[in-house]
């Protein structure tokens, strides 16, 4: 019996059987058509890990080439700094 089957299976036991001999079976149904592959449990998280990284330093080194650039043309700082004016004057500092 193939996934697909299973689960159409295990949806409509309740109107076969009655309710504690149709939790069984679906108990019996899932344990039997799921096992996890060495794909799911060691290669996928492996690869999500490995890929988020490599994402991770890509764009760690995208937004550094633009800092760069910005500094060069422009003589300006990366982060802006602004002294705000508020009612009550105590100035604060925004960034």
């Amino acid at each position: 019996m193939n996934t697909r089957n299973s689960y159409f299976f295990s949806q409509h036991l309740d109107t076969m059987l009655d309710p504690v001999r149709a939790q069984l079976v679906r108990c019996i149904l899932l344990k039997l058509s799921y096992s996890p592959s060495y794909y799911t449990t060691h290669v996928k998280p492996g690869l999500g890990a490995l890929l988020s990284f490599v994402g991770l330093l890509w764009l760690t080194s995208v937004c550094l080439i633009i800092s760069v650039t910005i500094v060069i043309n422009t003589r300006a700082p990366i982060f802006f700094k602004h002294k705000s004016v508020p009612q009550l004057k105590t100035f604060n500092y925004i960034y």
